[in-house]
C-alpha cells in the first residue's frame, strides 16, 4: 500500500500555473482584482514595444503584457551592464523579455525606452 501526503496534481498545477505568474498575474487572483489594469498593461506594453521600435530595436514580438527584443549575444552583456549603470535590471541575453504589471509606470517605461534609445546611439 502507498499513501501520500499531497495529491499528485498538486505539483502538476505549480507548473501550469507558471506562465500566467510569470506574466505579472496569479491565476487564482488576477481575474477578480486586476481585470481593470489588464488593459492598460497591455497598453504600456504596446507602446513601450513602439518606443523600442522606433529606436531602432528588434522587437521580435509584443504579447499582452511581454515584449522580447532581440539584442544579439554581441550585445547581451553590454546591455545588461548600460542599463545597471543606470538603476535598471534587465536578464542580459540574446533575447530580453520586458513584462509590464501594475508596478512599472509609464514613467519608468518611458526612461527605460530612453536608455535603450541612448545605448543603441552609442
Amino acid at each position: 500500500m502507498i499513501t501520500l501526503t499531497r495529491h499528485p496534481l498538486a505539483e502538476n498545477d505549480r507548473w501550469r500555473d507558471a506562465p500566467v505568474r510569470h506574466s505579472g498575474c496569479r491565476r487564482d487572483v488576477c481575474p477578480e482584482n486586476n481585470v481593470a489594469r489588464l488593459q492598460e498593461d497591455h497598453d504600456n506594453a504596446a507602446w513601450m514595444a513602439e518606443q523600442l521600435r522606433e529606436a531602432g530595436a528588434d522587437v521580435m514580438r509584443q504579447d499582452t503584457n511581454m515584449l522580447f527584443i532581440r539584442v544579439g549575444e554581441e550585445n547581451a552583456a553590454a546591455l545588461g551592464e548600460y542599463m545597471k549603470a543606470r538603476n535598471v535590471l534587465i536578464n542580459a541575453s540574446p533575447i530580453v523579455r520586458l513584462v509590464t504589471h501594475l508596478d512599472v509606470s509609464r514613467t519608468q517605461l518611458a526612461e527605460v525606452a530612453a536608455h535603450w534609445r541612448a545605448f543603441l546611439a552609442r
